[in-house]
Order: structure tokens, then C-alpha cells, then sequence
């Protein structure tokens, strides 16, 4: 897998090729494998995902990978030209692998990247939202619900990542799935539950489940943060809605996304 991403020219993500290898499980499992649950390990699942299957498993035939919409939308726009209506987070995927052969969907992503970008901000997520994204379905934000989602409204969320509305989910939708969690995904907003000084929405959540394992003899914290997550934390302490204000910059997000590489 690594070789067939190199002699693509792909550029690797944090020195990595890693992310990119769950858009290949078509190839790299069984024949008879029909579907897979892809969950990244910066997650925590909080109750039963067979409404997730059952779910998935609705779509009509052209669906192929079906996840929850992610912030990234507008970004992706002005990045790479993307025009599809389903952005969603690669954090957690379900394959509908049968409909993912058929479709020949690992060619189309390989054939992009041939003809367009070599380099992702996002990595694996970009590239398979650019790449197939008529054949992508959307389900509630519960399963796969970002932590730092759950102190901010929609308004905020649109304002911060200048979405429209149908963009991403309505403050009914994100009540809605507050109220039953099934996985919390902690991306790198303004910190993970594992990082110095973090101010990680649901932060009490993951640290309860680190007391239970195995690891609960570890002392914190167990990673620094650079200086700009840092202040970004301090803002986020201070105000929610003067960071909202801030990050919603889009002279300050291109400073980021430099810094963030």
C-alpha cells in the first residue's frame, strides 16, 4: 500500500501514510467480507452501534461509505474545488464493501489522485469526499460526535467555519445527539484529554475510562502542546465566543493551516 501512495507522488500526512490505508479495505480484506466499522483510535464508543449497521444499510445502492458530516466542508472548497453536498469525517466509516467493489470506488481515488492533488490537509479525508463523493450517505451526528461540538451552538459552528446551515447539522440535530452519545471522537481543536493544560470538551468522559485501563498508573500530562494550541486553549478558557471570533478569521485559519502543515 505504501508503495502504490509513493509512486502516486502522495505527499505523506504527519510523515505518515497511515490514514490513507482504511480508503483501500476493499482490497486489503476478503472477498466475503461484505461491510466494515472503521473507528479511529482517538474515540471512545459510548453505546451500541446497530443502529449505525441498519442505518447504513438503508441507503440505496449507489452508497458506498457512510459517515457523519464534518466542519471541513468550506475548506475543502476553497482548498480543492469541492462541490459535493456530503462532506463527511473519516473518523468513523462504515463500508458498505460489496457496493465499494462494485463501484470500483479505490480506482476512482486512485485515478484523482493521478489527475489532481497530491497533497491533503486532511488527508484520507479529503481525498475520498473529493473523490467519490456522490457515492457517500450521512447519518446522525451521535455517531461520530466531535467533542468540541458539545459547547458550541450551530450558529457558532457556522460562523467559525463559514458553513451554511444544510452544511452541517441543525441545533436540533446536535441537541438531539448530545442527549445519546454513541461515539465521542476528541479531534485536535483545542486539545486532547491526553495533552498539557487541555480544555477538552468531554474531557471527564475519557478520563474516566482511562482510570478503568490499563494504563491508569500513567502520570499526566503526557504530551505538550506547541505555543499556538496553547494560547488557543487560554481563548477557549477565557471566552468561547471570542475564540468562535477569532477562528473565524480566514486570515488567522490560513495561519494555522501553514503552522499546522
Amino acid at each position: 500500500m505504501i508503495k502504490k501512495l509513493e509512486s502516486k507522488g502522495v505527499s505523506k500526512y504527519k510523515n505518515t501514510y497511515t490514514p490513507y490505508f482504511k480508503l483501500f479495505l476493499g482490497d486489503m480484506l476478503p472477498d466475503e467480507v461484505q461491510s466494515v466499522l472503521y473507528i479511529d483510535a482517538d474515540t471512545i464508543v459510548l453505546g451500541n452501534l446497530m443502529e449505525y449497521q441498519e442505518l447504513a444499510e438503508q441507503f440505496s445502492e449507489n452508497i458506498s461509505v457512510i459517515g457523519v458530516k464534518d466542519v471541513a466542508a468550506r475548506i475543502a472548497k476553497e482548498n480543492y474545488g469541492y462541490s459535493g453536498q456530503q462532506y463527511i469525517n473519516t473518523g468513523v466509516l462504515y463500508f458498505r464493501l460489496k457496493q465499494y467493489r462494485e463501484h470500483n470506488c479505490e480506482k476512482k481515488i486512485i485515478r484523482y489522485m493521478e489527475r489532481n492533488h497530491k497533497s491533503f490537509r486532511f488527508a484520507d479525508q479529503d481525498l475520498l469526499n473529493l473523490s467519490i463523493s456522490e457515492e457517500i450517505g450521512v447519518v446522525d451526528l451521535k455517531f461520530n460526535f466531535l467533542a468540541f461540538v458539545y459547547e458550541l451552538s450551530a450558529k457558532e459552528i457556522y460562523k467559525m467555519y463559514h458553513l451554511k446551515p444544510w452544511q452541517y447539522y441543525s441545533q436540533q440535530e446536535i441537541d438531539k445527539a448530545k442527549r445519546d452519545i454513541r461515539i465521542v471522537h476528541y479531534v485536535d481543536l483545542i486539545g486532547h484529554p491526553w495533552e498539557q493544560n487541555t480544555k477538552c470538551p468531554l474531557c471527564n468522559v475519557w478520563m474516566g475510562y482511562h482510570k478503568k485501563s490499563l494504563f491508569q498508573s500513567q502520570n499526566f500530562p503526557f504530551v505538550k502542546r506547541c505555543m499556538t494550541k496553547r494560547v488557543g486553549i487560554q481563548i477557549w478558557k477565557l471566552s468561547k465566543k471570542l475564540y468562535c471570533a477569532i477562528f473565524a478569521n480566514k486570515i488567522v485559519q490560513k495561519v494555522i493551516q501553514v503552522m499546522s502543515g
